[in-house]
């Protein structure tokens, strides 16, 4: 059986959640005898293989040209494969292009991505229009959740045998680096943490006023790229307990950030299992998450919840006061939620069914 995973940034990960997840899936699948080629973009160092997963390379960065990137990676498949799985709906639009025969197409769409509230309203046009090539041309869809699932059953009128809720999953990481605590003159359990990417549809505006209104003596860390207008508008929320961040992606210097904050603030409203949320749970933090379906199915609505600012500002106080033996076993519920449904032994064994299944 030949796999081709396309439309992540591609392997070794260090980006983000479809790259975590092509890194994953592709070494698990490959052990299980599956056949796994990886569509990475551009690079000036290209490998042509990943612990026995193949890697070949886009002439485009995903990121700079991503309709380019999309339309070349899908063309990059090998003969023969008897799988594609694409990760994200951008290239859709380029499917009727493809000859695909004798090779079973699945999208895995990511979410409700015309709901983020960075795209401008062409972009969301544009997103519109490619979920509903990937809907028509799709032999199968992967939704992350049982929330994205029942959108795309709904929208897009797909029988339930053409969509599956496949969720992504996370590890329990070791390795620390706890030099970054000193280097910014933290303490264990001395801070809440924010770890997303800068965008409105994470609820960064209302998490800084409900922390500011909370009246917290603990300190507010947010790690994300603040590089563009809504970046500095953010920053416009400066005070003495707010440290801004930029992105990391060193696994062992977000996995200590983790470990040592006292909750984890999760602002996320349009996507479906979020990867950042996952590790969260992982590292057995409090979570203090954004109201909504998706974050409340992965939770299993057994954390915080809020909405407004208002509402964060109480969830924090409450989270303040909670006893050692309380706090414990938060993060047991959270790391019991891991290990029994978001393993990616489970998710691998999920992905190998749906293949024998096509």
């Amino acid at each position: 059986m030949k796999l081709a995973i396309v439309g992540s940034r591609g392997i070794p990960a260090s980006y983000g959640g479809f790259e975590t997840f092509a890194e994953e899936i592709s070494h698990r699948l490959h052990a299980g005898g599956i056949d796994v080629t990886v569509v990475c973009q551009h690079s000036d160092l290209q490998p042509d293989r990943s612990d026995n997963v193949n890697l070949v390379y886009s002439r485009y960065s995903k990121a700079l040209s991503p309709l380019k990137f999309y339309l070349d990676s899908l063309r990059k498949k090998p003969l023969n494969t008897n799988f594609l799985l694409v990760c994200g709906v951008g290239g859709a639009v380029f499917y009727p292009l493809l000859n695909l025969k004798g090779c079973k197409l699945i999208t895995h769409v990511d979410g409700r991505e015309e709901l983020r509230g960075k795209y401008s309203f062409l972009k969301k046009m544009y997103v519109r229009i490619a979920q509903s090539f990937a809907a028509k041309y799709s032999d199968h869809i992967i939704a992350d959740s049982f929330a994205v699932r029942k959108y795309w059953m709904g929208k897009f009128n797909l029988p339930a045998g053409k969509v599956s809720a496949i969720e992504f999953g996370a590890n329990f990481v070791v390795a620390s680096d706890e030099s970054i605590l000193d280097a910014l003159n933290l303490t264990s359990g001395n801070y809440f943490l924010v770890v997303c990417r800068m965008v409105p549809e994470n609820n960064l505006e209302v998490i800084l006023k409900g922390f500011l209104k909370s009246g917290s003596k603990l300190k507010l860390v947010l790690v994300g790229d603040l590089s563009d207008n809504f970046g500095k508008l953010l920053k416009s929320y400066s005070s003495e307990k707010i440290i801004f961040l930029n992105a990391i992606y060193r696994k062992a210097a977000l996995f200590t950030l983790r470990k040592n904050c006292f909750a984890y603030i999760h602002g996320h409203s349009v996507g479906g299992t979020n990867p950042s949320l996952l590790e969260a749970m992982a590292a057995g933090n409090i979570c203090i998450c954004h109201d909504n379906e998706f974050n409340r199915e992965t939770t299993e609505n057994l954390v915080f919840y809020f909405s407004i600012e208002e509402e964060l500002a109480d969830r924090i106080k409450q989270a303040t006061v909670l006893s050692e033996y309380e706090r414990s076993k938060y993060a047991e519920i959270a790391r019991k939620r891991i290990s029994d449904y978001y393993n990616w032994e489970r998710i691998t064994d999920e992905y190998v069914e749906l293949f024998k299944r096509l």
